[in-house]
């Protein structure tokens, strides 16, 4: 433990004691699966940064794309990772280690606990998972609340479904017992979509300790369709119709890389039109699958694949259809009339199910349920998709999150 004291004494320039200069923030995410959970982290945090210039804030995460959080002004603290096996049968191990599941688990809760014993935080802010990963922050979490600083639980809009395995569900008593070592709990979604109180029948306590601050999208860009295309690299033409597609964390990429390609070619036969492709394919997806894509994307002609950028959000702007994973991404686009095809991940938890079914009642909106990844034909949703003007959607949620969580985050500070 020492070692770890005296590296993050060095890491954070620590000398004796805290600096006037601003708050000190501890975030915490796990996001060795998909990327939802390390962006809207991200932008919370940066935006509470550009009202508090002066805050200092330490990432603790096991994300394999760090550039965001180093543009949002976010030191980094990466965590040893997990490499999810994406067989079906949801087994991890450790990533680049020869060593057990639980040897990985107890260097990560060492190496949080030092983080945060040489840091001293006033706040705590957590992602999604309400004790971390294998409540591997259980321990932080107490000892931080013992030295008086505030903690803060950030959650998407839809956990789990009714009946999945869920912290904060359960017989009310377990429920306020897990919950209490929060301040405060803000949900990135809208109570219209999803009621977590009502769903999960929290008690008062907990339900005293929910807001609401809508979802939580990139900060606008006024960068143009040419600009934005050009963001990954030079074979897209902003004159053609372009398709957007992303497979979140890349970790369920195995397989249906090939069957996206094979779609939008058989759908530029069928439809006579040049259709291309920006396909984002997630920073999990291994070097041999992304060049074997790759050398089959330059054969054919008017595609553009890469692990990640950090301009897709003016990318899915400027697209004419959108296929996404039923994930966070999705509230980026849902208002307007763009054509959306929603792929439902399938994982331990069946929320992207929920979430797709819950909006698949707005137009221009088509969903392919995990139990379809198989069986659907992707040409002919494209097909669908171009072949009609959609209705403009109009959800009535509110998109002003990191607003909100910032302005929630300061009074909790004070």
């Amino acid at each position: 433990m020492a070692f770890f004291s005296q590296f993050l004494q060095r890491l954070l320039g620590n000398g004796n004691g805290h600096s006037a200069a601003g708050p000190r923030i501890l975030a915490y995410c796990a996001s060795n699966i998909g990327m939802g959970h390390y962006v809207r982290l991200v932008r919370v945090l940066r935006e509470y940064i550009k009202r508090h210039p002066k805050t200092s804030v330490l990432l603790a995460t096991d994300a394999r794309e760090l550039s965001l959080a180093a543009d949002a002004g976010l030191a980094t603290l990466r965590l040893p990772g997990y490499n999810f096996e994406g067989d079906g049968s949801f087994r991890q191990s450790p990533e680049n280690l020869s060593i057990t599941n639980d040897e990985l688990h107890a260097l990560r809760v060492r190496l949080l606990l030092a983080a945060a014993e040489e840091f001293r935080p006033e706040l705590v802010i957590m992602d999604s998972l309400p004790h971390g990963k294998r409540n591997e922050m259980f321990a932080v979490l107490h000892q931080a609340r013992e030295l008086g600083a505030r903690t803060v639980l950030l959650m998407r809009d839809i956990p789990s479904l009714p009946g999945e395995r869920f912290k904060f569900s359960g017989p009310p008593d377990d429920i306020a017992r897990e919950a209490e070592i929060y301040d405060a709990i803000l949900v990135a979604g809208d109570r219209g979509l999803f009621d977590l109180a009502k769903t999960y029948t929290w008690p008062p306590s907990v339900r005293d300790k929910l807001q609401y601050i809508g979802f939580v999208l990139p900060p606008t860009d006024s960068m143009s369709r040419a600009e934005a295309f050009a963001s990954v690299g030079q074979s897209l033409d902003p004159e053609k119709p372009t398709i957007v597609a992303s497979l979140g964390g890349g970790w369920s990429g195995e397989g249906f890389i090939e069957r996206l390609l094979d779609g939008v070619v058989h759908a530029r036969e069928q439809l006579n039109l040049p259709l291309q492709l920006a396909l984002l394919t997630g920073p999990a997806i291994d070097d041999r699958q992304l060049q074997s894509a790759r050398e089959r994307a330059n054969a054919a002609g008017g595609f553009a694949i890469e692990r990640f950028t950090t301009r897709f959000g003016p990318l899915l702007a400027h697209s004419d259809i959108a296929i996404l994973q039923a994930g966070s991404t999705v509230y980026q686009v849902l208002e307007g009339n763009k054509p959306l095809i929603l792929l439902a991940r399938k994982y331990k938890s069946r929320e992207q199910d929920e979430r797709a079914r819950r909006l698949a009642h707005y137009p221009g909106i088509r969903v392919v349920e995990s139990s379809d990844f198989d069986k659907a034909d992707i040409s002919e949703l494209i097909g669908w998709a171009l072949s009609q003007k959609h209705p403009s959607r109009r959800t009535g949620f509110g998109y002003d999150g990191p607003a909100k969580a910032a302005a929630a985050i300061d009074k909790i500070i004070k």
